[in-house]
């Protein structure tokens, strides 16, 4: 396997002998644009990957106190999910549903903060029923773009965050199975109405390149296609030097184009069941691209 010492020495030869920190950093930094750009220049097959979400079920026992101008939420009778911050739930106290709560800190069993910003403004309120909920998932560090997914048993529709909001401010405090989603940039995946059940959502994700660190790590492209990473370092080098780039960038399109027509038949074709949990008729053989981050 070609590792990251071996694309450095790559660089190095083409770049300079020098091995002060500078030089160092400059070749490390080559190898790791060169992918980046390579990345970025197409959907390649082995960039994609399956991942998963599983959502989580609503809490809503005991009831909860909270005082006009306080953004402290005391439970009774009741013990809070120990995941409530870590796992950013949310909060309705039902004497208001259309006020929304983060969870800022679970202080303790039965005492929570919610985000800055957020108080209760209404008269102080106590043994009021209330909802515990999460539509704020988080999705893998090296996701770009979704390309497709599927839940267990019915089908949710992905949105532009802008109408996401909106439909999720003209439904406040809807619950059950998620009619939409949407996918924002500090890689999470939303859903509304929330989740009040358990239920896994695989999907179909473009990825980042690994970064690679230490000199042991591994290429992470095709072995059998080093010859385009040769070439989108060379390029990379040409633009730190500006030393002919006009030829190093025509001779890394020339291999990137003939590796592109080589990956075409290594698509993935979209899948999805209907709300009914059956399996679509036909299946449309072209990428889906849903949602994605810069």
């Amino acid at each position: 396997m070609t590792t990251f010492a071996n694309l450095k020495t790559y660089a190095q030869d083409r770049y300079h002998d020098s091995t002060d920190t500078k030089a160092t950093r400059e070749i490390g930094r080559f190898v790791n644009d060169a992918f980046r750009r390579i990345s970025r220049a197409h959907d390649w097959s082995f960039y994609l990957y399956r991942g998963r979400v599983n959502t989580k079920v609503t809490y809503s026992t005991g009831t909860v106190a909270m005082a006009n101008g306080a953004s402290v939420i005391t439970l009774s009778g009741g013990t809070f999910p120990t995941d409530a911050a870590t796992a950013n739930s949310s909060i309705v106290i039902d004497t208001d549903t259309t006020i929304e709560f983060e969870t800022k800190v679970r202080d303790s069993g039965t005492q929570i903060t919610v985000k800055d910003g957020q108080s209760w403004l209404g008269a102080s309120t106590s043994g009021a029923a209330y909802t515990l909920y999460y539509y704020q998932y988080s999705l893998p560090t090296d996701f770009v773009r979704m390309y497709d997914h599927e839940f267990q048993d019915f089908f949710a529709n992905y949105v532009v965050p802008t109408e996401f909001e909106v439909y999720k401010l003209t439904n406040e405090a809807s619950s059950g199975d998620p009619v939409h989603y949407t996918i924002t940039g500090n890689k999470q995946i939303q859903f509304w109405p929330y989740p009040s059940r358990s239920v896994a959502m695989d999907f179909l994700y473009y990825r980042r390149p690994v970064i690679l660190s230490s000199d042991s790590d591994n290429m992470d492209w095709v072995e059998d296609w080093i010859d385009l990473a040769h070439r989108g370092i060379d390029l990379e080098i040409a633009l730190r030097e500006n030393k002919n780039p006009a030829d190093a960038h025509s001779a890394y399109m020339q291999t990137l184009i003939e590796l592109k027509s080589l990956d075409t038949g290594r698509q993935f074709g979209r899948r999805h069941h209907r709300n009914t949990g059956s399996a679509s008729s036909g299946i449309d053989k072209r990428l889906i691209k849903r949602g994605s981050i810069s």
